[in-house]
């Protein structure tokens, strides 16, 4: 499924192999000062396995990964819906907003919003659920001003979610 969902500052597009560059790559290192939140940061991982962890990922029904471009086309970061239980109405969101400059410019907000009415819109997705570490207490406030909600929390996981 090829995914266009415009917003008014970023486009988000369904990921493609061309999105995986060494700056993409470079997200994921721990050398960023956000890495410690995000479970999949490590110095290890390599050009190939973020190929092929996109390409495994995009070709799955339950999964919507989406690029997060701005209009230009610059790759600032991914949302990521995985899994996706159409039965329960239900997904799991992921996002990493990777280049710096768009750090706490309100990013999250408009492509969570925008992304959130598409999949309820197109895929009869209801709730939205995610995790995030206690630490990171901007993302735990911007998740509740975007309206989730605290389910539990524990030392090192808040869950969180959206009725959509």
């Amino acid at each position: 499924m090829n995914v266009i969902i415009p917003t008014q500052r970023f486009n988000l597009v369904s990921i493609k192999l061309s999105h995986v560059s060494d700056t993409y790559l470079g997200w994921l290192s721990t050398s960023h000062s956000y890495s410690r939140y995000i479970a999949g940061c490590s110095d290890s991982y390599t050009f190939a396995d973020l190929a092929s962890y996109v390409e495994q990922r995009s070709c799955r029904d339950n999964v919507l990964f989406l690029a997060i471009e701005t209009k230009s086309g610059l790759h600032i970061g991914n949302i990521k819906y995985d899994p996706i239980d159409v039965n329960a109405g239900t997904a799991e969101m992921g996002i990493l907003i990777g280049n710096q400059e768009w750090v706490g410019r309100g990013v999250a907000g408009e492509v969570i919003l925008a992304s959130c009415l598409w999949i309820s819109r197109k895929m009869g997705v209801k709730k939205i659920t995610l995790g995030v570490h206690p630490d990171n207490i901007g993302a735990v406030r911007a998740y509740k001003k975007m309206g989730f909600i605290e389910v539990f929390s524990t030392s090192h996981n808040v869950r969180m979610e959206l009725e959509i």
